[in-house]
């Protein structure tokens, strides 16, 4: 089983609880943990990416989605891509954004050309990809369709209960030894 452990190192405590985890680990050449350290802005979380099945799922539910049917899961999920991760993406400056944003305007031109909307709408599903989302961009996503759902009377679990329940102790500051 693969284990992954993030550390945003925000603050000295949190950089002394990335230590201390660390030095809890096994050591060994049979299975050997690998760190790896990374500055910057990081894609996606996978905590981020569970909240968001999860919130699709509760979200087809309470709309009489089908859930289990692939077809109208892929597109609530590119419903809520298009009107919440696009515009975001639109507005951003980063080199994956800018990216996004010539391909968009590629396609576009194309669609008016031809006249294609279902091809459209298939190449606009695969380059709108969350995965390319920055952690920062990603929770805006999450907060900004969240806060629609709820405005149209959806529940879907909160994202703030959500993010310490799987972060519980990450952020806390480090107990002292003594």
């Amino acid at each position: 089983m693969t284990t992954h452990k993030t550390f945003q190192l925000v603050n000295p405590g949190v950089a002394l609880n990335c230590i201390e985890y660390v030095k809890l680990l096994p050591t060994g050449e049979d299975d050997p943990y690998q760190v790896q350290i990374t500055q910057g802005e990081d894609l996606r979380s996978l905590a981020q990416n569970r909240l968001y099945w999860k919130h699709i799922g509760e979200w087809s539910k309470q709309t009489g989605l089908a859930i289990h049917d692939e077809v109208d899961m892929q597109g609530l999920h590119y419903n809520v891509k298009r009107m919440f991760l696009h515009p975001l993406y639109m507005a951003e400056s980063t080199k994956k954004a800018k990216e996004y944003q010539g391909f968009y305007e590629t396609i576009c031109k194309a669609s008016e050309a031809t006249g294609e909307s279902v091809e459209f709408r298939r190449i606009h599903n695969r380059i709108l990809s969350s995965k390319d989302a920055s952690v920062k961009v990603f929770r805006k996503f999450i907060d900004d369709y969240w806060l629609s759902a709820s405005n149209q009377g959806i529940y879907l679990t909160d994202p703030n209960t959500f993010y310490h329940e799987h972060f519980q102790g990450v952020f806390d500051e480090p107990k002292s030894n003594g």
